[in-house]
């Protein structure tokens, strides 16, 4: 799944977990593996200013048994050390592509918009649902703009700008590209951003 266990850095991030686990204790990334007593999550980083261990008699972390190197979240929220051999709940934290759709006004040729595509970091748009294309109108405001949609490689065969097949979905109407007869060319840009969702495997 390309994941890891999850990081939580603040209150928030803690109150958002608790609510998905529904209080079943569950691992996190953090441990003290590789140097005892020195908390790092599951991708390297130090614990950081966030921490909400478990309080009480014992507090935590105690290392109970000299054998307590991950940790867990527990039905309460609070964290407690545990042995990584134990077997529970999990809790991932799984990257995934969100899009962003950008509009740009600036005149541009096809080749030179889908330059300053790749300059913001993203491509020309791929439009693969009716929901995306009433977007799109609604972020041009029904000007003309260039998408990804092209057939350069092969005549009829249209492809959008990341090499992927047009796909079941296409506008109704004709498919019209703008040109430069003094109209203002917009340019639509979908750039990939990392977002993160957390996932609870039993």
């Amino acid at each position: 799944l390309g994941g890891m266990l999850a990081s939580i850095d603040s209150s928030d991030v803690d109150s958002e977990v608790l609510d998905l686990t529904g209080g079943t204790t569950a691992w996190i990334g953090l441990n003290d593996e590789s140097t005892e007593g020195t908390y790092v999550w599951a991708d390297g980083t130090s614990v950081g200013d966030y921490t909400n261990w478990n309080s009480g008699e014992t507090g935590e972390p105690n290392d109970w048994g000299d054998s307590e190197d991950c940790v867990e979240m527990t039905s309460s929220g609070g964290w407690n050390d545990n042995s990584c051999s134990n077997t529970q709940a999990s809790l991932c934290e799984i990257p995934t592509i969100l899009l962003e759709y950008s509009y740009y006004s600036d005149s541009l040729s096809r080749d030179d918009a889908e330059s300053a595509c790749e300059a913001a970091g993203g491509m020309l748009a791929s439009i693969t649902s009716a929901e995306i294309d009433e977007e799109i109108v609604e972020l041009t405001g029904g000007d003309s703009a260039w998408i990804g949609l092209n057939d350069e490689s092969t005549e009829g065969t249209y492809v959008w700008a990341d090499g992927t097949s047009v796909g079941d979905y296409t506008p109704t109407g004709t498919l019209v590209s703008p040109t430069t007869g003094g109209t203002p060319i917009g340019t639509l840009v979908s750039p990939t951003t990392l977002g993160r969702v957390r996932t609870v495997w039993r």
